[in-house]
């Protein structure tokens, strides 16, 4: 990652700070090499993902060109991807960043979706890295900072919303997402993909779509008590930037973007 690219994410990070609860005292979080210059705060970085299906959108078809009815789920599926403050444990190993590419589901029936999603990140890696596979393969073991599945820190904390940009997972920016988590803050996102399959394009039926998912995020949030919901903001990377304006216009949930 460039010293521009990293400047960058700190300048956003650090313009959320004005938003972050008190922090307990203890011991500063230690950051993955790929932060660079930015500095964690008091609490590691935990992420968790949860599986759910919104059976008031439908993804799979119901039948077949033939007619002949399609088993399994016709839900649309959604993995929310949760980073959170968490206690520290020396032990614990850190994520690497091919878990990010392909986070394991507790699911089993979202393997197969999720499988193809995998696919696809990796083929944005290989355009990013202009087809180089040893870099490709290199960056899958790159350490990063947080701990799957890591006790949660006592208190509730704000929640910050993360809206990707089209074609791209809840990982696209997750430095930010664990430097947030290492300040006291809830961020929550999930993969962004089209309303009957895994490319989106540009349409607005593509917008809403993102707009629906953040919604479904924000909704199935409330099954975690470590969440502060008197407060809450979104944020969001390219197309994922339009979806957090649109969204915080219309929900008063939201108080900022």
């Amino acid at each position: 990652m460039s010293m521009n690219a990293r400047t960058s994410i700190g300048r956003i990070a650090l313009a959320m700070l004005c938003f972050v609860p008190v922090l307990s005292a203890g011991a500063t979080a230690s950051a993955s090499a790929v932060w660079g210059e930015l500095e964690a705060g008091p609490y590691a970085p935990g992420f968790m993902a949860v599986e759910k299906y919104d059976y008031s959108r439908s993804f799979e078809a119901k039948r077949d060109y033939f007619g002949t009815p399609i088993p399994g789920e016709r839900g649309r599926p959604v993995q929310i991807c949760i980073w959170y403050p968490a206690v520290a444990e020396a032990a614990a190993p850190r994520m690497v960043y091919g878990e990010y590419a392909f986070v394991y589901p507790g699911d089993a029936r979202l393997y197969g979706f999720l499988g193809r999603l995998q696919e696809r990140e990796i083929g944005v890696l290989y355009y990013f890295f202009n087809n180089d596979l040893g870099a490709v393969i290199d960056l899958q073991s790159e350490e990063m900072a947080a701990v799957r599945d890591a006790p949660v820190a006592d208190g509730r904390f704000p929640l910050i919303l993360y809206g990707p940009h089209f074609n791209t997972n809840p990982t696209e920016n997750l430095i930010l997402c664990e430097y947030l988590a290492s300040h006291g803050f809830v961020i929550a996102s999930t993969h962004a993909y089209g309303p009957g399959a895994l490319r989106s394009g540009e349409a607005g039926s593509d917008l809403e779509v993102l707009l629906a998912d953040l919604g479904f995020v924000l909704a199935s949030m409330h099954d975690f008590d470590f969440v502060d919901h008197d407060r809450i903001g979104i944020i969001g990377s390219g197309a994922g930037g339009i979806a957090a304006l649109l969204f915080q216009m219309g929900n008063q949930y939201v108080d900022a973007v």
